[in-house]
């Protein structure tokens, strides 16, 4: 997924991940939260806002089968206007995180995916979810946030 929107391949990408919910419904998301990360990012910062939280939606229905008394909590119409991409981001990583259905996978993926780019206070904030969220399973994150 990386590849295809770092080459700009936005169209292919958006296939690849539309032919991973099979497999996602029925084995869970986990790590490929990072996958959805990646596209959603790379749809924002070529100015495709609503497009990415389209996506978002059917993730957080189909890939993340997140329940619907949380998707109807999410207040993502501050994206919409498109105009602070960085704050796009942050507000559909925090969708992403809240909107699944908690799992070590998901929450350790997209914790170390941040810190790697350098986005410490945004996987810091995935951290603080996994706990207020009841995983106390967060020493490889916070391993790879002290190398930072």
């Amino acid at each position: 997924m990386k590849g295809l929107c770092d080459d700009g391949m936005l169209v292919e990408a958006n296939h690849l991940l539309y032919s991973m919910f099979w497999r996602i419904s029925q084995k869970g998301s986990g790590e490929d939260i990072v996958i959805y990360r990646i596209l959603l990012d790379a749809l924002c910062d070529d100015g495709k806002v609503e497009e990415a939280l389209e996506i978002l939606g059917k993730v957080l229905r189909k890939g993340l089968k997140a329940p619907k008394s949380i998707r109807r909590r999410l207040d993502l119409k501050k994206c919409r206007d498109g105009e602070d991409t960085e704050a796009t981001k942050r507000l559909i990583h925090e969708a992403l995180v809240r909107g699944g259905v908690p799992s070590m996978g998901s929450y350790s993926a997209m914790a170390i995916d941040l810190y790697n780019e350098g986005r410490v206070d945004e996987g810091d904030k995935v951290l603080d979810e996994m706990r207020k969220r009841g995983s106390s399973h967060h020493c490889q994150c916070t391993k790879q946030r002290q190398k930072l």
